[in-house]
């Protein structure tokens, strides 16, 4: 783990000391415009509940004064951002000890995103109706004779958006509409189109254009941006330039301006902008929220001493070796699907998405369909996937359960101490990476590091949110992100904006952070060649991983959400497979909880490795254990609480955590145990965690009176050496004239043969050679090729290029052969199917030589296979054929030794990861090596005596390859190493008969030691 560390970092506070909460005084509290106001912005009902009673502690109810002091609770112990009652600090790594913060609290004020976006609205339709640009909307794509798109409503009551896919008949006027505004145009420009188009009058135009409105056909470019400059801003700003005046416009704007400039401690000016807010909205009443905050505080000295740093990156190591790497299911399902459907071709994202005439991916159907009425609210089955995954076996299970079991059996184990020895019997997981950057969340406990939380596939998802209020924050970001980009300089790195949920989006704003956008159902105001929109985005999958591809910049786009918004929360499946997209092949999970790997236990002790807490000692209490509470006499519930804190060794201070809620309590203090009883008095089942205060209440961050407080760090790492190394792929233009589809009756017939593996060969070579060889010398075909396959049934594919005359008597004859052969149980099954030609993977004005080239492979590897079958040798294949085969290809190719060497070396290294780079595997590979090399050089000292019989199968076989080799090299010559991969993978295809992917392997790695040791040998003698 090669991590090193941004200079700066975050330090989130509650906003008040922990010192102060014992002094609990709620009059006081209440009396407090500070408080006041962060009680308003929290939660408008408790507010005025409190109005109502004119403030005063003493009318409260029971009730509203434990909800006072719940908050009071967090505002002193949590420092997760919750509006004014927690703050943020941008401080540096440094030699000191502590951070003194500033007595000055800065709260940034912002318009709820839902009144924002609906003054922005009005502006839209009203005061800029004819001066905004309107676009075309991102998410058009064509299917067949209909356009499609993603439309959005809103559900005013739950403030969410769902979506659907319109479809609607091609239309000439629509599409000249869509190309016209692909870039902006004002609307008398687009009516001005439309009337010359149509010759309607102007009433008619102008219907047709609020139509198209209505509709989502074309969009205005302002308003729903959730990345950039605040959207009603920019528009206001917008509006002012243009010279446009209103009472509205001019009432937003002093709006705006004061906004920007309060003062949460002044109160009333708070509730003067609610009022002016409220005269611009309709039913305000009704609104929950008119703002949202996030609170600064500026430091005075000091920062995180760079000692920790160390800590940090051993606490990561350790978790990378405890917590299993899982890949999505989701997307080695959407891959497996994909490949079955389009097998390598490259298709627009939008296509493959789409449930009809793609595959779709997870609920989209409900998305285009609409869900079906009895099982709309219906859930069959809980998100398990995430326990499901660490409930796997694995080593580091085998020591965290002996570790429990050492802990259990010792009453002075207080908690399990991991060792550098521990960690060496565990086995490493699959092939995965690590992220390019990754946020780390800790606090300081005297010496120690309490790692809170590790991972994510960007440290800017953490730092997002914070990037609309300071610049510091904003810098903090695209320095994260400049340096993903320049690391990984082979693809494009690209932020994911996206709006399902109003309340979600005021934490979802944030500052453009990359140079790319992809807009989903939204606007963005970065420029158009900045904008990767859904349209552009092209999808296949290559090496078992997913490719996703901008046309416009003939780039790979890699999706990144700067946000820690969960966006399985949207219905909306392109949103979901982008993010999704993000983990591809990445471990992002270093956050340890011993109940993830054992559950159901009702203690779990505190972990440490070094000097770090991996995870706190915890308790999963049921309302079993708190039946005292049933108890009508409350005066008896103390003494209760008591006997089981001691019971089940409940330190002095321990936090209770319930959905958003995280409240710390003092186990000896009556009245603060009182109120924990209260909070759980309705709850089946609840989480303790120890809370750890020094004895000495020493912390590494103080307020301006260096009262201690409690602090939360955000450091952001990054790696130096890219994670990204995908080559980019040549791309060949389209040709009208290369036909792509061959259906059953046409120039190809295609035919998927099922049998056993272990009958393949026999299939072969004793049914299927002779048949072919006549129907060849008939001229019936002119060519043909097979490949082995799984779908996941093993079969046999093959493809026959027929005259255009015997079509259907190459039908007949075949059904006639394999009806036979299913009588006589040779074979499982046919299917006659449609041939879909791989353009993308081998161009259209190649495609037909490639072809060629499959039949020559297909010629040499059967008659070899008659061959070995005719001489009683029905084993596997020897390495003859394989070495002499790929010397035919790479000396089509006119790759040197070095050359071979490399593209060995990079085909058997994708092929290690794949199989988990364990250590008794490079040790067997190398075995296999010295067992095999001197067979490999008798092989070619003897190849003109191996390929007797099979002489002109080679050179027909070597004449293929150059021509395909020639002929792409004076177009494409970057592409020939990745050309000669595909087409060596595919002769290999046919030459394996069982575990074809391990077999390709091993040959790789052989074929790469021999020809690294012949470089070797060459350079020795050179």
């Amino acid at each position: 783990m090669k991590y090193a560390f941004f200079p700066t970092l975050i330090v989130r506070n509650p906003v008040f000391s922990f010192l102060d909460y014992p002094s609990f005084d709620g009059q006081q509290l209440l009396a407090d415009n500070f408080f006041r106001a962060a009680l308003y912005i929290a939660s408008l009902d408790f507010y005025n509940e409190l109005e109502k009673r004119a403030f005063d502690y003493n009318k409260l109810s029971t009730a509203q004064k434990n909800t006072l002091q719940k908050y009071y609770n967090r505002a002193c112990f949590r420092p997760t951002p919750f509006g004014a009652f927690s703050s943020l600090t941008g401080i540096e790594w440094s030699n000191n000890d502590t951070v003194l913060l500033n007595e000055h609290v800065k709260a940034h004020l912002k318009l709820d995103y839902h009144s924002s976006l609906e003054l922005s609205e009005r502006l839209i339709h009203q005061e800029a109706k004819n001066i905004l640009p309107y676009k075309s909307n991102t998410s058009l794509y064509k299917i067949s004779k209909h356009l499609r798109y993603i439309r959005h409503d809103l559900d005013s009551q739950k403030l969410q958006r769902s979506f659907s896919i319109v479809s609607l008949s091609k239309n000439k006027i629509i599409e000249e509409i869509v190309q016209f505004c692909s870039t902006g145009k004002p609307l008398p420009e687009i009516a001005q189109l439309l009337q010359e188009r149509t010759g309607y009058d102007n009433n008619i135009v102008e219907s047709l254009l609020q139509q198209l409105i209505a509709e989502q056909i074309i969009q205005p470019q302002w308003g729903t941006n959730i990345t950039g400059n605040d959207g009603l801003q920019a528009l206001v700003k917008q509006l002012s330039d243009q010279g446009v005046k209103s009472d509205r416009l001019e009432h937003i704007e002093t709006m705006l301006d004061g906004l920007h400039t309060a003062d949460i401690k002044d109160f009333e000016s708070i509730l003067a902008y609610k009022k002016q807010l409220d005269g611009l909205l309709d039913d305000p009443e009704k609104r929950k929220n008119a703002f949202y905050v996030v609170t600064e505080r500026e430091r005075t000295t000091g920062g995180m001493n760079i000692k920790y740093q160390q800590a940090i990156l051993e606490g990561l190591k350790c978790l990378d070796k405890l917590i299993p790497y899982h890949p999505s299911n989701e997307l080695e399902n959407f891959k497996k699907d994909f490949i079955r459907k389009f097998e390598n071709r490259e298709i627009p994202l939008l296509v493959a998405l789409d449930p009809e005439v793609g595959i779709g991916y997870e609920n989209q159907e409900d998305v285009v369909f609409g869900e079906d009425v009895l099982l709309k609210g219906i859930q069959f089955d809980g998100n398990h996937s995430s326990k499901e995954k660490y409930l796997k076996w694995t080593t580091g299970h085998a020591l965290l359960l002996n570790k429990l079991q050492q802990q259990h059996a010792d009453p002075d184990l207080s908690e399990i101490v991991l060792t550098e020895e521990d960690l060496s019997q565990i086995t490493p997981s699959a092939d995965y990476h690590l992220p390019p950057s990754l946020s780390v969340v800790f606090k300081t406990y005297n010496d120690l590091i309490q790692l809170e939380s590790a991972g994510g596939v960007t440290a800017t998802a953490l730092l997002g949110r914070f990037s609309a209020f300071n610049e510091q924050f904003l810098s903090m970001a695209t320095t994260i992100a400049d340096k993903e980009q320049t690391v990984n300089d082979k693809v494009i790195f690209a932020e994911i904006s996206h709006v399902c949920d109003f309340h979600a989006a005021n934490i979802n704003r944030r500052q453009h952070i990359r140079k790319y956008e992809i807009p989903v159902v939204v606007t963005s105001t970065l420029n158009d060649n900045a904008q990767v929109t859904l349209s552009d985005l092209f999808i296949s999958v290559k090496n078992d991983q997913i490719i996703l591809r901008s046309e416009k910049h003939n780039a790979i786009v890699i999706p990144r959400l700067s946000s820690a918004f969960n966006h399985t929360n949207s219905d909306l499946s392109v949103f979901r497979f982008l993010c999704d997209l993000q983990y591809q092949g990445l471990k992002t999970n270093f956050k340890f909880e011993l109940n993830n790997f054992f559950p159901g236990l009702k203690f779990y002790p505190r972990v440490m490795y070094k000097s770090v807490i991996l995870s706190l000692a915890t308790w999963h209490l049921k309302d079993n254990d708190f039946a005292f509470l049933k108890q009508n006499d409350s005066t008896l519930w103390y003494g209760e609480f008591l006997q089981l804190a001691r019971l089940i060794k409940l330190p002095r201070h321990f936090a209770l955590t319930q959905h958003d809620n995280h409240l710390v309590f003092d186990r000896d203090n009556g009245k603060e145990v009182l109120l924990f009883l209260d909070a759980i008095k309705n709850n089946k089942e609840l989480v303790l965690t120890e809370f750890l205060i020094t004895d000495d209440n020493k912390t590494t961050v103080t307020d301006h009176q260096q009262k201690p407080m409690i602090g939360q760090y955000i450091a952001s790492l990054y790696l130096n050496e890219p994670v990204y190394n995908m080559p980019g792929s040549v791309r060949f233009e389209e040709s009208k004239t290369v036909s792509r589809n061959f259906v059953p009756g046409t120039e190809w017939l295609y035919l998927k043969i099922y049998c056993h593996p272990v009958g393949a060969n026999d299939l072969l070579s004793n049914v299927l050679l002779p048949m072919l060889n006549r129907i060849f010398k008939k001229k019936i075909i002119d060519k043909w090729f097979y490949i082995r396959y799984a779908d996941p049934d093993c079969h046999i594919r093959l493809r026959l290029h027929v005259s255009s005359y015997a079509s259907d008597e190459l039908i007949a004859m075949f059904s006639r052969k394999l009806k036979t052969l299913l009588d006589e149980q040779k074979i499982e099954k046919y299917y006659i199917d449609t041939y879909v030609r791989e353009l993308e993977r081998y161009a259209p004005a190649a495609i037909e030589d490639v072809e060629t080239f499959f039949f020559s492979s297909s010629l040499l590897t059967l008659h070899y296979i008659d061959k070995l079958m005719r001489c009683g040798n029905q084993s596997s294949f020897r390495l003859d054929i394989i070495i002499l085969s790929m010397e035919e290809i790479l000396n089509a190719f006119k790759l040197n030794t070095r050359e071979k060497a490399s593209l060995f070396y990079q085909l058997h290294s994708s092929f290690y990861r794949e199989f988990g780079e364990d250590k008794n595997l490079k040790k067997s590979l190398e075995k296999k090596y010295n067992e095999t090399r001197r067979e490999m050089s008798d092989i070619y000292e003897n190849r003109e005596e191996i390929k007797e019989g099979l002489d002109k199968y080679f050179l027909q076989f070597y004449r293929s390859s150059k021509t395909i080799a020639d002929k792409v090299r004076k177009k494409h010559a970057s592409g020939l190493p990745k050309l000669a991969a595909d087409m060596i993978h595919m002769h290999l295809n046919r030459l394996f008969e069982r575990n074809a992917r391990r077999q390709e392997f091993i040959t790789y790695y052989l074929l790469y030691k021999h020809y690294n040791a012949a470089l070797y040998r060459s350079q020795l003698a050179g």
